[in-house]
């Protein structure tokens, strides 16, 4: 339940999963944000490591809510994150990342900028186990390049997100049904009503991991995808040119960007797409294949 007498609370919900080798770091870039007014809630999904320990020892900052019970899964912990949270805004946090300084409150400052935006992410920095930059993520900013991009996948790094609940309300929440794919089957969802976006500036570090969720169930991520994809009444799933064209973007990590550039040129011919769809449909392949 939201309080009415705090309405710039900050909710962030991290689920916990055997995360100690990094917990410690994730943890302290949320308590040492510049924006205080948070509830920082922990969710241990059942770790056996030393998570559960780690975390005690971070409970004197009063602002911490600490959840620790049997595995249940990262779809049902968000749930429950979202079931509990106060805030108006909320925000997520992976145990194993770095939200950086200033994140929570520059996230902030743009949803009161623009009250009916319903998802704000930002850039981010690629690090690896020792914590060195390895790469970078520059998702899309505006409004339509992210409601457009996501015929061909998520445009918004989930650990990075803050979502409006003023805007989204009884919208938000996380289905089952995809637990691989979560995120991805909530931005398209959300992007039949509402507009989302990121903020340029690289305000987390991303932690890629071998053994982390993200590439241990990489082949079920990606099949989760596609029914997300399939199932969901995304603006132009249903469209023939558009699912072909899904169908070629998809190859250009395969094959020279030259044959793929062609392949998209004979459908854009194929559909006879009107001027207007030609032009948009340029903007988006400019930004995908660079």
């Amino acid at each position: 339940m939201i309080i009415k007498e705090n309405p710039d609370l900050v909710t962030v919900i991290m689920p916990v999963y055997n995360a100690e080798e990094y917990l410690s770091e994730a943890i302290t870039s949320i308590l040492d944000q510049s924006y205080k007014n948070i509830e920082f809630i922990i969710i241990n999904d059942g770790s056996t490591d030393s998570s559960d320990s780690i975390i005690k020892g971070f409970l004197e900052d009063k602002r911490i809510h600490y959840i620790s019970r049997s595995n249940k899964g990262l779809v049902y912990s968000l749930n429950e994150g979202l079931d509990i949270a106060k805030g108006m805004y909320i925000a997520r946090m992976d145990a194993d990342d770095i939200s950086h300084p200033q994140r929570i409150e520059k996230q902030v400052e743009f949803m009161l900028e623009n009250d009916q935006v319903a998802v704000v992410g930002c850039s981010s920095y690629i690090i690896n186990f020792e914590s060195k930059i390895i790469g970078q993520r520059n998702p899309p900013t505006s409004a339509f390049l992210n409601k457009a991009l996501l015929l061909f996948g998520p445009t918004l790094s989930h650990p990075t997100v803050m979502f409006n609940r003023s805007v989204i309300g009884d919208d938000l929440y996380y289905c089952d049904d995809f637990k691989h794919a979560e995120d991805f089957e909530l931005w398209l969802r959300l992007s039949n009503k509402y507009n989302m976006g990121n903020l340029p500036e690289k305000l987390f570090s991303y932690r890629i991991n071998e053994s982390g969720v993200s590439q241990s169930n990489y082949r079920e991520q990606k099949k989760n995808a596609a029914d997300v994809y399939c199932n969901l009444k995304h603006p132009g799933n249903n469209d023939k040119k558009l699912v072909k064209m899904v169908e070629v973007i998809q190859l250009k990590d395969k094959y020279p960007k030259v044959q793929v550039i062609k392949a998209l040129s004979y459908i854009l011919v194929k559909y006879e797409l009107d001027i207007m769809s030609l032009i948009k449909i340029g903007y988006i392949l400019r930004w995908l294949i660079k």
